[in-house]
């Protein structure tokens, strides 16, 4: 699971890059139930309750096989639903990550150019006013 994520995160989806899907899921492991009748419940020479005794035995082997199918479909379900949160966690961890590096890169670059237009006003001789507005050579705004 982690090292999934990983790969993921591995894949150049940090990076600015089109996400890919790193790997196909596992499909479920669970032995289908099936039903077969044991020759001996279908044989014409055997007794009745014979015949009944084994057909028996085989729907109580079926409901066994169905209940153990049952516990590994409702097992494999949840480990996949714990697996793709673990994976949106991640995911949101690392897009906070990279939003707050982003915000921080940007209110440095900001403070900068601010530093850079009131050193330049400065050198002008122009009055110091807002940063992101600049005074047109006519006086005019």
């Amino acid at each position: 699971m982690i090292a999934a994520t990983n790969l993921l995160l591995d894949s150049g989806v940090g990076a600015g890059a089109q996400p890919k899907v790193p790997f196909k899921y596992a499909p479920p492991r669970c032995a289908q139930p099936r039903f077969n009748v044991l020759p001996q419940a279908q044989d014409s020479q055997a007794p009745d309750q014979a015949k009944a005794s084994y057909y028996d035995y085989e729907v109580r082997q079926y409901n066994r096989e169905v209940e153990a199918y049952s516990r590994c479909i409702k097992n494999y379900v949840a480990k996949a639903n714990r697996d793709v949160k673990q994976i949106q966690d991640n995911a949101a961890a690392e897009a906070k990550r990279i939003t707050d590096a982003a915000n921080s890169s940007v209110a440095v670059i900001r403070s900068q150019i601010r530093k850079a237009a009131a050193s330049a006003r400065k050198l002008s001789g122009k009055p110091t006013g807002d940063a992101r507005g600049s005074a047109r050579p006519d006086g005019a705004r």
